[in-house]
């Protein structure tokens, strides 16, 4: 059985607050994938865009950052990324925030 993707994208994206708030990937979910994500977007009163913004962002607190750290191949925004252990405390915050 073949899946079916369903495409999303950002029409009228908001001015970013910093350059790696600028869009960068429109990803392709199946369509299981992209009812759960609506289905938590309803539960938050937020856009799926921000709600799978919220789950990546939930990451840090429930997976080993240090690992996720040590395995990137990409070393260029290490100051900025989600999973350094030295930025994660702030993203926790932010994370409670959407609640």
């Amino acid at each position: 059985m073949t899946s079916k993707i369903l495409k999303t994208s950002i029409k009228n994206p908001p001015a970013a607050e910093n350059e790696f708030d600028q869009p960068a990937y429109t990803p392709q979910f199946t369509l299981q994938i992209s009812a759960a994500v609506r289905r938590l977007a309803w539960f938050l009163n937020k856009p799926m865009t921000e709600t799978v913004k919220i789950l990546i962002t939930a990451l840090p607190a429930i997976m080993d950052t240090t690992k996720i750290c040590n395995t990137c191949r990409d070393k260029s925004i290490c100051n900025s990324c989600i999973f350094c252990p030295n930025f994660t405390a702030e993203n926790n915050s932010v994370l409670l925030s959407a609640f």
